[in-house]
């Protein structure tokens, strides 16, 4: 009898003994603390700030880089009058504003009448060049500047008019000689034609202006 009591006992306390073993491990599994080796950097940030290809184009240089000559007899705001000998100022430039992005800077000009025939030197500025797919569109490439940049169009910027001009000559015009310039800036690098290609040539970026 009391060996079976002793055995009943025993079993008993290991039955205790297993429970409360158990209890303990499950509250170290809900209030046991788990430390990670954890670093942190110090933080970076980076500011981006937005390109830009900016111009404008005008007929006069305004701030004392080309003399302006307005109001004067054979000048009148755009129009001019062709008298033999004369001379007018004609001076339209590009400027290519401060901190504008590598580009390709295009001048197109549409021509009606012969207008450049009629003076004794009528050519393009030095650094402009006819692009090879379209002979009335010109190029140049500009490097990005702090400063702007100005960009004289036509050379000289005085045009003579021909001495050799008569009433006849002038009797037998049709039509008005004018002179349409258009300008146009894409930036350089980056460019990314309809394919997938990159663009490498004046050509191919003035497609993209003009497709």
């Amino acid at each position: 009898m009391k060996n079976f009591f002793n055995k009943k006992f025993s079993t008993k306390t290991k039955l205790i003994s297993s429970a409360i073993s158990l209890m303990l491990i499950v509250c170290f599994a809900i209030t046991g603390t788990v430390a990670w080796l954890v670093d942190k950097t110090d933080t970076v940030q980076d500011t981006f700030t937005f390109g830009k290809v900016d111009i404008e184009l005008t007929d006069g240089q305004t701030d004392n880089l080309w003399s302006i000559v307005a109001n004067v007899s054979n000048r009148d705001n755009n129009n001019n009058k062709l008298i033999p000998g004369a001379t007018i100022p004609f001076d339209p430039y590009v400027k290519v504003v401060e901190d504008s992005e590598n580009c390709y800077v295009f001048v197109e000009l549409t021509e009606v009448g012969d207008p450049r025939t009629y003076f004794d030197v009528a050519s393009m500025a030095s650094g402009w060049q006819t692009l090879s797919t379209d002979t009335t569109v010109y190029y140049r490439t500009v490097t990005t500047q702090t400063d702007a940049q100005y960009f004289p169009i036509f050379a000289p910027t005085d045009w003579k008019v021909k001495t050799t001009l008569t009433n006849t000559d002038f009797a037998a015009i049709q039509t008005t000689p004018t002179i349409t310039i258009t300008a146009y800036a894409i930036q350089q690098n980056y460019l990314i034609d309809a394919n997938g290609n990159a663009v490498t040539t004046p050509e191919a970026a003035w497609a993209l202006i003009n497709p």
